[in-house]
């Protein structure tokens, strides 16, 4: 019989006298016992003894307690020290505690238990504190102007602003740099340059910003009233010709009214289109931030619709990769060479998947370098030093030996760079027949009397393919090449440049066909300002706002919101095309917008693109123009929550146990499934379905939202997802199934889609198990690896015509293969969504997730939507709502309640099924030459959030 332990033993026992005096004495050794211990295992302090023992942190100089609920050591003075500890941080604390300081201004703020009370009261120059630091959204109109200053006969105004560094200035409605900041809460600006009595501020509090909306409004000059709160919102004029916006100001531009704002005469006379930019509040347990931003990115050029890597060239010579930078997320690439200059022209091409670059050696053959090629080509094309070479039948300068993998060039040396690519593009890689892009080289012979100049004929190109052209091994930008007819109908493809230049006869060419899509030269030259995955932006370009076209898009009418004329762009219904529509209140119904008005409308609002990490502007707006960008990081980024859901299947009695899985399957299985209180809008991806955690593919959508079909019935749990779409976006995500079909080369585990897989996120289902993002690599932008090479991933009825199994008699056959294997590809636009993959090997206590042993994100405390489960790739359907688990911020711990998934962590099915029959259990360990024993009984769980 043990003996019992410290936390155990009672001086009760067995004892009369003292008893009282004895069990306190035992809990102050229990109390202190802890004092002086060294850490254990635990990060936070020893092994605990009691409930409020105490524990010396030497380390940190702090004296803790234990805290049995919470099961964490705190600091016995954890309160007291908040007081002072978060003094001098951005933000006041979103929980604070009675008596806490807080110096912000120059002033010191004490917290009475219902706000913020300043010390003192008036500062040094006797001007009203300012105190609206508190306020969430203001504009000061006119700005407080609280002095001047002279400074080397240059007169300068002063004023008092909540925030420096979150703030904006206008003068006359145009967004004003150039301001010297005095203090955190004092700018100062000369005079003049501006008019005190007409200079704006507008403050936003970044770290409480869940929201920005925008809206568009066509004008109505008669009524000049727009229905649209002035709450938290500030409002902007945009003329048909103009620009950019104008910020509108409360004092002389417009009145606030119980629905909305009626705008001067003035304003309805000058302006055409007012826009709102509406800002949403609220605490949560992480912060907005702001990023403001005013650095172009030099010499960038749009690479929309390339696929992988890219070749660079500039006046023609391909430009060494290290002179460049490529952003296959953004879709643009930026010359970081010294030496560009603005004028000098660029192209920028696709690479093809089968290519190679290195650097040439000093092996020298008759005056001729040597590359030895690790692959093996059908037609390749070469680049050396920046200059095109092709093996053609009159090229002195390449000669390509193919049985022993080696190139000759003649006149090149050591250290020169050479990139090998292969004209000739096999099926496998590309989905289509086999394709060879070159047409033809050699050296101009021929002159067109009629057009006056020399000439390259292309007789077998297509009328509508587009071609490249290499003159002298340099590059010809698009626009200077043109086609034309000879006298005998052929066609033919010749030069006329900007400054004049031609074709010259003996001129060496090589001519290609655009099979890598290499439309992209000079004009498409554009501005970049790189943020950091910013959720909404604000960008001026010389003080006026500029526009996007996200914020007006609708999949359709139906999901745009009714306001008196408010403007919106719809899809018609294929997708392909859409119409500008303002609403009429009087009429209640979408009116289709003039010809005139859309086309000012598209000008608008399609002056940038916001990509995942930059601002891209649509054209070149020049080195001379003040761009301004308030990037802003919400402190809420989801628009739509999870909706997650079990469907009621049909209920199997218990006198049905003896029946097997067919007898069952007709009996009670069930295909069709209509949701309750619930309802998607189908064809938008937002439906995701599973049975028994395994995804299905092939879900055929109620025309109502409120249900669906799966195409075979089933029997067990079948759960479902509903992600709507957020504001702004047409769909939930892009989904594309890939099969044995797709796979490249036949190579293992590698596999070419037709969607781009950037940007975003992505999620990625293997025969509907789902795959932790370690498991697979993405290697350009329609390409997927799974790191997994032992063996192929999918099968189908040709890679694997029969599958072994046991039969009913125990017995092992082989069956024919029925359907192919398929992977599904979700990617989402939402980078915000984050995933943690973690083995799971003890359960003594239940499913008890902590967040730090595990590694987990610690944003994942900061979640207000669902959290998705995933064991062994299977979806577990867990729902908080319904209390099967729980998030514990203050033990940053997940809880998981539901008793039937917590059985099914602590077994294996696999070791389950072979340990029930000793037939199974020889045939494995006969076919794996291991125990069953080693089966492992460890579980990987992945849990998604965002």
């Amino acid at each position: 019989m043990r003996g019992k332990t410290i936390r155990e033993r009672s001086y009760k026992e067995g004892r009369s006298n003292g008893a009282v005096l004895d069990n306190e004495t035992l809990r102050v050794l229990q109390t202190v016992s802890t004092l002086n211990v060294d850490r254990t295992d635990r990060e936070d302090g020893p092994e605990p003894v009691i409930d409020r023992g105490l524990y010396l942190d030497d380390d940190g100089g702090e004296l803790r307690y234990y805290d049995i609920a919470k099961d964490k050591w705190l600091n016995v003075f954890g309160e007291k020290f908040q007081i002072t500890d978060q003094m001098l941080t951005d933000y006041p604390s979103d929980s604070p505690v009675f008596g806490q300081l807080w110096l912000n201004q120059d002033v010191l703020f004490y917290y009475d238990g219902n706000g913020w009370r300043p010390v003192k009261t008036i500062l040094e120059d006797k001007s009203e504190l300012n105190v609206s630091i508190f306020e969430d959204f203001l504009i000061l109109d006119p700005i407080n102007q609280i002095g001047s200053t002279i400074e080397e006969d240059e007169q300068y105004a002063q004023f008092l602003v909540p925030r420096v560094d979150t703030g904006r200035f206008y003068s006359y409605g145009h967004l004003k740099e150039g301001y010297d900041r005095v203090n955190a809460v004092t700018v100062q600006y000369d005079k003049r340059l501006i008019s005190e009595n007409n200079s704006t501020w507008v403050h936003v509090n970044p770290a409480k910003l869940r929201n920005v909306e925008k809206k568009l409004f066509l004008l109505d000059k008669t009524s000049q009233f727009i229905n649209h709160t002035s709450s938290n919102t500030e409002f902007y004029g945009f003329r048909r010709e103009s620009y950019g916006g104008s910020l509108l100001r409360p004092t002389v531009d417009y009145k606030a009214q119980h629905q909305g704002i009626l705008l001067s005469d003035v304003v309805a006379l000058k302006y055409d289109f007012i826009l709102a930019v509406h800002y949403s509040f609220g605490w949560i347990r992480s912060s907005g931030e702001l990023e403001v931003l005013d650095e172009k990115l030099r010499h960038t050029f749009a690479t929309t619709g390339l696929t992988g890597g890219v070749n660079v060239f500039v006046e023609g010579y391909q430009l060494d990769p290290k002179q460049y930078t490529y952003d296959p997320v953004d879709d643009y690439v930026e010359i970081t060479d010294p030496e560009m200059d603005d004028d000098l022209e660029v192209m920028v091409m696709s690479n093809v998947e089968h290519m190679e670059s290195g650097v040439i050696k000093a092996q020298y053959t008759h005056n001729r370098a040597t590359i030895r090629l690790r692959k093996k080509y059908t037609n390749p094309l070469v680049f050396v030093n920046g200059e095109a070479l092709h093996a053609g039948s009159d090229s002195a300068d390449l000669q390509y030996d193919s049985s022993i993998d080696r190139m000759y060039i003649t006149g090149a040396h050591a250290n020169m760079e050479y990139t090998v690519m292969d004209l000739y593009v096999p099926s496998e890689i590309n989905g289509v027949p086999d394709a060879d892009s070159f047409v033809s080289s050699g050296h101009v012979s021929l002159y067109s009397d009629t057009q006056q100049t020399w000439y390259i004929p292309i007789p077998d190109v297509p009328e509508d393919e587009h071609v490249m052209l290499f003159v002298e091994g340099n590059a010809v930008t698009k626009e200077a090449i043109y086609t034309f007819h000879d006298e005998n109908g052929q066609r033919c493809v010749a030069i006329d440049g900007d400054e004049g230049e031609c074709l010259e006869q003996m001129q060496r060419y090589i001519v290609l066909l655009d099979t890598f899509h290499a439309l992209y030269s000079e004009g498409d030259n554009r501005d970049v300002i790189r943020t950091n995955s910013a959720d909404e932006a604000l960008v001026y370009v010389n003080g006026f706002l500029q526009l996007d076209h996200r914020f007006i898009t609708k999949l359709n009418l139906a999901e745009a919101e009714r306001e008196d004329n408010r403007i919106v762009s719809a899809f018609d219904e294929n997708l392909n095309t859409y119409n500008y529509y303002s609403y009429s209140t009087y009429y209640n119904e979408w009116q289709l917008i003039s010809d005139e008005d859309a086309a000012y409308i598209e000008q608008l609002t399609n002056t940038y693109t916001q990509a995942p990490r930059s601002i891209l502007f649509r054209e070149r707006i020049g080195n001379d123009a003040d761009v301004r960008v308030y990037a802003y990081k919400l402190a809420s980024r989801i628009s739509n929550p999870l909706i997650v859901g079990r469907m009621e299947g049909n209920v199997i009695p218990d006198e049905s146990e003896n029946k097997t899985y067919d007898e069952l399957l007709d009996w009670y299985g069930q295909d069709t499934f209509y949701l309750k209180n619930v309802t998607y809008v189908p064809g938008r991806n937002s439906l995701q379905v599973f049975v028994d955690g395994v995804r299905q593919y092939d879900v055929e959508e109620m025309k109502l939202g409120n249900g669906f079909k799966l195409p075979y019935p089933v029997i067990g749990i079948v759960s479902y997802i509903i992600e709507k779409p957020d504001e702004g976006e047409v769909r939930s995500c892009e989904r594309e199934v890939l099969d044995a079909s797709d796979a490249i080369d036949n190579g293992r585990n590698i596999y070419r889609t037709k969607e781009s897989l950037y940007p975003g996120s992505l999620t990625v289902y293997v025969s509907g198990i789902r795959q932790p993002k370690e498991s697979y690599t993405i290697l350009d932008a329609h390409t997927i690896m799974f790191k997994d090479a032992t063996r192929k991933l999918i099968g189908s009825t040709d890679t694997f015509p029969t599958l072994s199994t046991i039969d009913y008699n125990d017995e092992a056959v082989d069956v024919p293969m029925m359907n192919d294997d398929r992977i599904l590809i979700e990617r989402r636009n939402l980078l915000s969504r984050n995933e943690d993959s973690f083995v799971f090997t003890s359960f003594a206590d239940g499913v008890s997730i902590d967040l730090d042993e595990r590694g987990i994100n610690h944003d994942i405390v900061d979640t207000k939507d669902h959290m998705l489960f995933f064991l062994d790739g299977r979806f577990l359907g867990l729902r908080w709502n319904n209390e099967e688990y729980e998030l514990v911020p203050t033990q940053r711990k997940i809880l998981i309640h539901d008793k039937l998934y917590e059985a099914h962590l602590e077994t294996n099915p696999l070791y389950t099924l072979v340990a029930s029959d000793p037939v199974l259990a020889e045939q494995y360990e006969r076919l794996f030459n291991k125990s069953i024993e080693d089966i492992t009984k460890d579980h990987l769980l992945t849990i998604e959030w965002r």
